[in-house]
């Protein structure tokens, strides 16, 4: 019963990971390690730019994002998992009459603009030497692609990329699954210091998790920030906080807030 949402989540998580760009660059390119993200960054920004190269980088990272995504779908169908959310209505399908063929179209012109022309233009850039005019007259060439399996340094980053986000998602698995266990099941002394929510936001519009969180009467620590306080200040288990900028942490909370939370029982 338990093996879909698990499988789910770690798939999620490897996806989000792979495309995961400000703790790589901030920890890894000081330090000359790369991942695919931080390997586009540089082959876009930096003198000579190699937009060829970036492309393909780019699509890698499409293919390995698509697969994992493809593989959470099948393994949706093969167990036939149903879906729970919190919205508390069902969607129903909605007759369109005579406007069916105009949304229909309005449908393939999103599809079209959102992802085919994005997604040819990325094959087109890493398929090509140099940019023309006239993109018939391109020289096509294989030679971005060659790269990314003869270049040391890429074969590097991609294996940097599987080993961080498949490490973290495993870990970030097995720490959510012990957390969530010790919380609802075990209930140790100070269980409830490990089920807060935390909101450090220096910018903030309205954060629907704070009401999910509440609804389940999860304490909420906030940022005294954006639309926060109208929206969930009028409940009981919200405590904010001003946020603190300091170098390398944007966000502090106080002990004072933890202590209400429950962190000192």
């Amino acid at each position: 019963l338990m093996l879909f949402p698990i499988l789910s989540s770690l798939l999620l998580c490897f996806v989000l990971s792979v495309e995961q760009f400000a703790i790589p660059a901030m920890v890894g390119i000081p330090c000359h390690v790369h991942t695919l993200a931080t390997e586009l960054y540089l082959l876009a920004n930096y003198s000579p730019p190699n937009p060829g190269l970036a492309a393909a980088v780019g699509l890698a990272m499409s293919a390995v994002t698509g697969l994992s995504v493809l593989a959470q779908r099948r393994i949706a169908r093969a167990r036939q998992a149903a879906t729970v959310t919190g919205r508390g209505y069902r969607i129903r399908p909605l007759a369109l009459g005579r406007w069916r063929p105009w949304a229909e179209a309005a449908c393939a012109l999103y599809v079209l603009f959102s992802f085919a022309i994005p997604a040819l233009a990325l094959i087109y850039t890493s398929a090509i030497r140099y940019f023309v005019a006239n993109p018939f007259d391109a020289a096509w060439t294989t030679r971005n692609y060659e790269m990314l399996w003869a270049n040391p340094a890429m074969l590097r980053s991609f294996w940097n990329t599987m080993v961080v986000s498949g490490g973290g998602a495993l870990l970030g698995l097995a720490l959510g699954v012990l957390v969530a266990y010790s919380t609802h099941r075990l209930r140790p002394r100070g269980h409830r210091a490990l089920d807060v929510l935390a909101i450090p936001s220096l910018h903030e519009a309205i954060p629907q998790v704070g009401l999910q969180a509440l609804a389940t009467k999860t304490p909420v620590v906030a940022s005294n920030v954006g639309f926060i306080p109208g929206h969930i200040g009028g409940f009981d288990r919200v405590y904010f906080e001003e946020p603190v900028r300091s170098p390398g942490a944007g966000y502090r909370v106080s002990i004072v807030s933890w202590d209400k939370c429950g962190g000192g029982q």
